[in-house]
């Protein structure tokens, strides 16, 4: 072929790579048997995304295939391969559909980004290509810390969790005496103030990064010593500690506005932590050392489940619970214990025949998961332990565990591969990292500086 020809035809390429948008993987999918389908994953996803997909063909044994992403469903950039799946090369190809993993690293692509739309394709080297449906990125969360202090206020920050790094935004205050908990449901944060017995409702501005509290914020329970909140996404739920009651709000989802419901003022002696699972309400009693069960009734009401309460499992002083998909934990405050059920069709509990696990130390205030770990706080112990669950619901400490914070904790929330502590005198955000191994190792931006002391904190979607 003369020069000229070779160089006219190297130059109609380059216009044609030019004019996709794309990389030189834009040339592939033009023809060949390969069937490309890919599965959409679920849920807000956030740093190693593992997508599924399957390669189909009769005539084809075996493919190359490239990866990439789009924030429009049109433009799309090559995607960065995160740990494990199967790589893009020599890919088995059956006439049934080979099934496949790529498992893209978000976080190196899309940094601290909220994307809410995100597309992942698949293109074979020969064949047609595949492309998920929308799916969310968030590399990036919202954290709502509520200060300690008897004028409540709350701090908004944004928090990276991929690498685990935390940047203040905005100190908002709450309108209330002693604010104690905070949860976050659907873009509101809801904060209870113990002395002044109501809840605030914030609103996540998420475009301005900054807080608005909800018309005639806060609101009055029916009770005394509102402390702990938990929420089934219709109503919000409060733990009134002095009084021993339930407290009871209607959520109006799209305002934040909260209504006290008539049927507040349920008895619940003891009442701390609350958990919302398959609409039951599970209330850790912990004067009583038993877990009470309540049926929530689409007004709200709260009916007492037949299986409630539950003493068994080596329950004694449960003040902090959490849910790990199919099984609830209870920690004793006042015994280095930790009690372990299955939930059951009826609602009601059954003790894992190891409970209860021992811990390295007593008084966990605040229990927290992140698929198969689960982490605690001991209050002014001032001790950070992460734990495995097995697929047997046993739970065993982390190797390095219990981690000596550098001042009293009663909060741990985990999202992302990031979880946060944060401690009260030493005024600090303490930070560890997950690995994709389930390894639990300090963040390299931990601690990072509050400024205030701080109590609970929850982070956003």
């Amino acid at each position: 072929m003369p020069v000229f020809i070779r160089f006219a035809y190297a130059l109609l390429v380059a216009v044609a790579l030019a004019l996709s948008g794309c990389d030189s993987e834009a040339l592939w999918g033009s023809g060949g048997d390969v069937e490309t389908s890919v599965t959409t994953p679920s849920g807000v996803q956030t740093g190693h995304v593992e997508v599924s997909y399957t390669l189909a063909g009769d005539d084809v044994t075996e493919t190359d295939v490239a990866v990439s992403y789009s924030k429009n469903g049109s433009s799309f950039t090559e995607a960065s391969a995160g740990p494990g799946g199967d790589g893009t090369n020599n890919l088995t190809v059956t006439s049934s559909g080979a099934l496949h993993t790529f498992v893209w690293d978000s976080g190196a692509d899309l940094a601290e980004a909220r994307e809410s739309t995100v597309y992942l394709r698949v293109r074979p080297e020969e064949g047609t290509l595949g492309v998920s449906g929308s799916f969310t990125v968030y590399n990036s969360r919202f954290l709502v810390a509520v200060e300690d202090g008897a004028i409540g206020r709350v701090r908004l920050n944004s928090v990276d969790v991929v690498d685990g790094d935390v940047t203040f935004r905005q100190s908002f205050p709450t309108g209330g005496t002693d604010p104690y908990d905070v949860i976050e449901e659907d873009g509101f944060f809801f904060v209870a103030h113990e002395t002044t017995n109501n809840v605030a409702s914030l609103e996540l501005d998420e475009e301005n990064v900054t807080l608005v509290a909800a018309e005639n914020s806060p609101y009055a329970t029916s009770g005394l010593g509102a402390k702990y909140l938990a929420s089934d996404g219709e109503h919000i739920f409060v733990s009134n500690t002095a009084s021993g009651t339930l407290s009871i709000f209607d959520l109006a989802s799209s305002s934040g506005v909260l209504t006290l419901s008539p049927h507040s003022g349920v008895a619940a002696p003891g009442c701390r932590s609350l958990v919302v699972r398959s609409s039951r309400l599970y209330v850790a009693s912990e004067t009583a050392g038993e877990i009470l069960i309540f049926d929530i009734e689409d007004n709200g009401e709260l009916l007492t489940n037949g299986a409630s309460p539950v003493i068994a499992g080596g329950l004694v002083s449960p003040r902090a619970m959490e849910r790990v998909g199919t099984r609830l934990y209870a920690a004793n405050v006042a015994s280095a214990t930790l009690c372990g059920f299955n939930f059951q069709g009826g609602g009601g509990l059954a003790a894992i025949a190891s409970s209860p696990f021992a811990l390295s130390g007593a008084g966990v205030e605040q229990l927290d998961a992140n698929e198969d770990k689960l982490f605690a706080v001991t209050g002014s112990a001032q001790r950070f332990i992460s734990m495995t669950v097995d697929a047997f619901g046993d739970v065993t400490e982390d190797v390095g565990f219990p981690a000596v914070l550098s001042g009293p904790a009663f909060a741990v929330q985990s999202a992302g591969s990031v979880v946060v502590v944060a401690t009260t005198t030493s005024e600090k955000f303490e930070l560890w990292t997950i690995s994709n191994t389930g390894t639990v190792v300090p963040s390299v931006s931990s601690p990072v500086s509050a400024g205030v002391d701080l109590l609970r904190i929850a982070i956003s979607e």
